[in-house]
């Protein structure tokens, strides 16, 4: 969805200076971009208002840092949640019954996360251990992966 939406207002963005271009040459004007270079982002100076407006803003020396650092804290973050226990499961019942009897009437729970789950459908592939299987379950385990771990770190 927001990736979608980048490549929707990149391909916008590429359109409207085709077209802008192509305007120009058509009606003989010089382009607008002639003597304009490229400014950091951190550094320019903000329109306040409107155009005819004095007002200015910049962005403060600080938040470069402040953006490093909770650029770094959510990578850590999600890290941890994919790696750290997120969910369980409990048999319950005469089975869950059956299976704490066999473990020393421990109660029948096993945590799970998102890597410990992506490991347990790929060995659920090796049990069966045919190649449909290994293509079906790796392509599930790599789409849980993929999405609740790449994917957030990449954005």
């Amino acid at each position: 969805s927001q990736v979608s939406s980048h490549i929707i207002i990149h391909y916008h963005r590429k359109t409207v200076r085709v077209a802008k271009k192509s305007q120009e040459i058509e009606l003989n004007l010089t382009p607008s971009l002639v003597g304009v270079t490229p400014q950091k982002l951190h550094t320019h100076n903000f329109q306040l208002d409107y155009e005819a407006s004095t007002n200015r803003a910049v962005v403060r020396k600080g938040i470069n840092l402040v953006l490093f650092v909770a650029l770094l804290a959510l990578t850590i973050l999600v890290i941890c949640g994919c790696s750290l226990p997120s969910f369980n499961i409990e048999v319950l019942g005469l089975v869950g019954l059956l299976v704490e009897s066999g473990n020393q009437f421990e109660q029948a729970k096993t945590d799970y996360s998102v890597f410990s789950l992506a490991q347990m459908i790929m060995g659920q592939a090796r049990y069966i251990d045919k190649a449909s299987d290994y293509i079906g379950l790796g392509t599930l385990a790599s789409l849980l992966v993929i999405t609740v771990f790449i994917v957030p770190l990449v954005q």
